[in-house]
């Protein structure tokens, strides 16, 4: 049993009746304190036999934590929080568009009514403020709407926190490469992992999979930007992208820079299209020299509209020539 469906068991033991806004607690036993086993860094060369030890390593930490949740559920308190109190945890990966759907609304819409979030949120305390484990929508509905937030308080490590977090996203339908790739990427970048393939041996996936959800997320701002919604952008997008970024970096920023202005109309399919080729470019005039006795006595030249252009250097051809010439080339018009 996931810890989300553990939470929705624990509903009915923990009980919401009878709390006063502001941080009266219901239940007074002091906060739990699991304790999970530190991940050293992995030196071993990769293999079938080391990543099946490493993913039960990490089920069975998972499992160790789930159950202490089931054990302590008549201990864990739950209290009312002030959302003012309460922050996003710095690994949350809920893309801003996420809060801006209609089915977001519809959620909202069921916490006001109910007066507040039946099921409580898990946080953990950071001196005199809580920092969200998980529950990240039931948390910013609260906000949104006014409402206290229905809390229970663990603490616990970074390390924790996130093996909590990681487990509970990857069980969401609706994550993307991008949003998975984000939470990882900021894993890394502060240092909790020292490498994507430590990660992957923590959280028990494949270190393909990782590398992959970090390529969305790592893509450049330039190119992030111009889509309107990351979220689209599709693994194989990315592999493109960042070979493009490899081939020719001064290329791929000139079109993003042409697709700038055009990107807020643009399906993310049709952007990443134009970021990957060449049919958005401005075209060079295409020049051709006329030469006659070894010299040049002038040039051709078809515009990026297909138009073309003679000119000829006085007192080199007759009037009846140059006519002649210009006959010979009307065939290229329109081509």
């Amino acid at each position: 049993m996931s810890v989300k469906d553990r939470m929705a068991k624990m509903k009915g033991i923990l009980g919401t009746g009878g709390e006063k806004q502001g941080l009266e607690p219901i239940a007074t036993a002091e906060p739990l304190k699991p304790t999970l086993p530190k991940m050293g860094t992995q030196t071993a060369p990769g293999g079938m036999l080391a990543f099946r030890s490493q993913l039960q390593q990490h089920e069975a930490t998972v499992k160790s934590l789930e159950e202490r949740l089931a054990q302590f559920a008549d201990g864990v308190r739950t209290i009312k929080l002030s959302p003012i109190l309460i922050d996003e945890s710095k690994w949350a990966n809920r893309h801003s568009s996420s809060f801006d759907t209609a089915a977001f609304d519809k959620f909202k819409d069921e916490i006001a009514h109910a007066s507040g979030n039946i099921q409580p949120i898990l946080v953990r305390p950071i001196g005199a403020r809580y920092e969200v484990v998980f529950g990240h929508r039931r948390f910013t509905a609260c906000k949104q709407l006014g409402l206290p937030v229905l809390a229970m308080i663990m603490e616990m490590s970074d390390e924790e926190l996130f093996t909590l977090m990681d487990r509970e996203n990857r069980e969401r339908v609706d994550l993307t490469p991008y949003e998975q790739g984000e939470m990882w990427r900021k894993a890394i970048d502060e240092g909790l992992f020292s490498s994507a393939r430590q990660l992957a041996s923590h959280v028990g996936v494949s270190n393909m999979y990782v590398g992959q959800c970090l390529a969305v997320a790592r893509l450049p701002e330039f190119v992030l930007s111009l889509f309107a919604n990351p979220t689209e952008i599709q693994v194989r997008w990315a592999k493109v992208l960042n070979e493009a970024l490899q081939s020719d970096p001064e290329a791929l920023k000139d079109r993003a820079l042409k697709i700038g202005a055009l990107r807020k109309s643009l399906p993310s399919a049709k952007i990443f299209a134009m970021l990957v080729s060449d049919e958005h470019a401005e075209k060079k005039p295409a020049t051709t020299s006329i030469k006659h006795d070894g010299k040049i006595i002038g040039k051709i030249t078809r515009g990026s509209e297909g138009e073309v252009s003679l000119v000829v250097k006085p007192g080199y051809l007759s009037e009846d020539a140059f006519v002649k010439l210009q006959q010979s080339l009307s065939g290229l018009i329109g081509k």
